[in-house]
């Protein structure tokens, strides 16, 4: 039984949760399955979904991803024979919020209205962001 390749599926990230969808051809009556490999956009290979039951031609699967990391996965779709198909193109790479700075190495008084705060650098952090409160409850 022949079928086809799927599409390409859309990723999403929200904080640590990837979350996958890919809609299924009306015309690719075959496709019974769908599984999503996730990969690192390094190509390091992270997870893979298992079948999923495809339901009114739509799947969603949503999985824990490491923060700091860029992802992109694709499809394969399986025929009611257990038949897989070729893999479906890659998704764009998504990217999670940056890990977390590991902690404070040092931190000066410069005056008394600045001071100096040192820390190790995230490599996927773009920007960082100091708070403060002149509070001392």
């Amino acid at each position: 039984m022949i079928f086809f390749v799927p599409g390409t599926p859309t990723v999403t990230i929200e904080n640590d949760t990837l979350t996958v969808e890919l809609n299924i051809d009306k015309y690719e009556l075959n496709a019974k399955y769908v599984s999503f490999s996730v990969f690192e956009s390094s190509g390091k290979f992270v997870e893979n979904s298992g079948q999923l039951p495809i339901k009114n031609q739509y799947v969603r699967w949503t999985t824990t991803v490491e923060r700091g990391k860029e992802y992109k996965v694709r499809a394969f779709t399986y025929n009611v024979d257990g038949d897989k198909s070729g893999p479906g193109d890659y998704s764009g790479g998504v990217g999670t919020i940056p890990s977390e700075v590991s902690g404070i190495t040092s931190i000066k008084a410069l005056s008394d209205t600045s001071v100096r705060v040192d820390w190790p650098a995230v490599s996927s952090a773009k920007s960082y962001s100091i708070e403060y409160t002149t509070d001392k409850t």
